[in-house]
Order: C-alpha cells, then structure tokens, then sequence
C-alpha cells in the first residue's frame, strides 16, 4: 500500500506458509529490493520527488 502525502510503503510478503506476516514499512529515502528479481529496486526518493 503506498500513502503519497505520508510518503510511505507498506509492503506485505506472502510466507512460505502461505499467510501474510507483519508488513514492511518504507520511507521516502528508503529503497526497497524486490525478492523476485534480485538486481530490481524501487528508489522511493524517485516516486515521492513530486509529493
């Protein structure tokens, strides 16, 4: 879930249990890794420069 005026991410990983945990929260200067594809990440200063 992305909150833009909050400048956060919220980001829930399915287990290998297959149930949700306890999300993961980003701020504006975070950058976050996406597991599937190792060299992708989202740098949210770049999503949140207009907010």
């Amino acid at each position: 879930m992305i909150y833009p005026e909050q400048k956060t991410v919220v980001a829930f990983s399915l287990g290998k249990e297959g149930t949700y945990g306890r999300p993961d929260i980003y701020c504006e200067t975070d950058s976050i890794q996406v597991e599937l594809f190792n060299s992708f990440g989202i740098d949210l200063s770049e999503i949140f420069q207009d907010y």
